[in-house]
């Protein structure tokens, strides 16, 4: 079989110990990572418990009355350069107590589409940031401002000086939603449908607020950044942590570079987006078709594909829940879609924000169903002028199931592919009868990805 530069210059190191394991008070994982930060190496590295324990001749055993008797064991593994693996065997060497410590180098440590992610692994924010981002300034007035989102299509800019450049705070169109500076009809149908008619109406009713500047609304707090090196894993750890959909690129001398938002790290991770100076040959070369072992390899890894993303928990409703109820459970600030499910729980399509709000009817008797959401955002406006008809249900307003969703056997491809291409942040996840499983999101997949 022939042996690829990739698999040779790469080592797997198992360490097994038991899992109250300190070194200089930590335990034995934390020690681990914080070493790899302090001598800044990139390995790769899992713990797993087991149930087995080291017997006095240093023997594993899963013994099942041993393990109760002399306490509970981990697995650490760790992968990466041959270097980087020889020089955390020898601290661990010198600083860990007892343990099981092994070093080897497999045949195949990479297959083709693994290969990709560990490169991917080696870009850096500006490699996959967006540039050339719409930006305003401290003195731009507000027209100035949402007229910029309406006709631009965005919801979010970077405020900056305008002297230095310096990125000084940011404006989401749901901050002006929120202080009352756009109306609420805009956050369900969105400005990008407002007829132009309807939008100079609105501009005209905002600039009696022109006084109102980028200065005085916007976010000056805590913003969070990233420098254009910093490595993708870092960006992701950081978005999921504070749960961002998107995260600023600054230089050291705070002048605004770019944005990254999930999508680009998703475009970054699809297979047609090797990073540029990384060739086939720096990542192992091809991997030729005809070794079957490496076709099985292969096929098991696409076949494991997005199981471990799926959300299980994601409740359907049913095709008769009345639309009282599909409000009452919406998440405004999350809310992309509702699966809809027949009495067997065979996936009948969708309710999405904007199919849901589309159906305002003459008001059934009684209190109007959309102030509770309103007075979430905003003080009631001569905007706020809308009634709905409360027998409609969910078959009335969903979109039926048409490629919206994928297999629970999908690879994780698929996925990534469907969600760039059809700016999706959601997807309904089935089994091969169509009966629903769950959603696979953006938020989900970069939770997940390098754990």
């Amino acid at each position: 079989m022939t042996h690829h530069a990739e698999a040779e210059i790469h080592s797997m190191l198992k360490l097994f110990v038991k899992e109250d394991q300190t070194i200089d008070n930590d335990r034995i994982f934390e020690s681990i990572l914080k070493f790899l930060k302090r001598e800044d190496i990139n390995l790769s590295v899992y713990l797993q418990r087991i149930n087995a324990s080291i017997d006095e001749n240093l023997s594993v055993t899963t013994d099942a009355i041993e393990v109760l008797s002399y306490g509970s064991y981990i697995v650490i593994t760790a992968v990466g350069e041959g270097r980087d693996i020889e020089k955390i065997s020898k601290w661990l060497a010198d600083n860990c107590g007892d343990g099981i410590m092994t070093v080897e180098k497999p045949e195949i440590i990479f297959l083709n589409k693994t290969r990709k992610l560990m490169a991917l692994k080696k870009l850096t924010a500006e490699k996959i940031m967006t540039a050339n981002v719409f930006h305003i300034f401290e003195n731009t007035r507000l027209s100035e401002i949402i007229k910029l989102i309406y006709d631009k299509k965005i919801r979010f800019l970077p405020v900056l000086n305008q002297k230095t450049k310096e990125v000084k705070g940011i404006i989401t169109e749901g901050d002006l939603i929120k202080n009352s500076l756009i109306p609420i009809k805009t956050r369900f149908w969105g400005m990008r449908n407002l007829k132009t008619g309807e939008f100079n109406e609105l501009i005209d009713n905002i600039r009696q607020y022109d006084h109102i500047i980028a200065y005085d609304i916007m976010k000056s707090g805590e913003i969070f950044s990233v420098a254009p090196g910093a490595k993708i894993t870092d960006i992701i750890l950081k978005m999921n942590k504070n749960r961002l959909k998107r995260i600023l690129v600054i230089d050291d001398e705070r002048k605004f570079t770019g944005i990254i938002s999930r999508l680009d790290i998703f475009r970054a991770l699809s297979s047609k987006a090797l990073p540029e100076g990384i060739s086939t040959e720096e990542n192992g070369g091809d991997i030729s078709p005809k070794d079957d072992i490496v076709e099985r390899a292969e096929a098991d890894h696409l076949a494991a594909g997005i199981k471990k993303f799926i959300d299980y928990k994601f409740e359907p409703v049913t095709l008769k829940t009345k639309i009282v109820k599909i409000i009452e459970i919406i998440d405004p600030g999350e809310f992309t879609f509702i699966p809809v499910v027949d009495e067997n729980k065979i996936f009948k399509g969708v309710i999405t924000d904007s199919q849901l709000f589309s159906f305002k009817t003459a008001a059934a008797p009684g209190k109007n169903i959309f102030r509770k959401i309103f007075n979430m955002f905003i003080k009631e406006t001569e905007f706020v002028n809308l009634e709905v008809d409360m027998s409609l249900t969910a078959e009335d307003i969903m979109k039926p199931v048409e490629n919206n969703y994928l297999s629970e056997d999908s690879p994780l491809g698929d996925a990534l592919n469907k969600m760039i291409g059809e700016n999706l942040k959601m997807i309904a996840v089935t089994n091969e009868i169509l009966e629903f499983k769950g959603v696979i999101s953006r938020r989900n997949i970069i939770r997940n990805l390098i754990n």
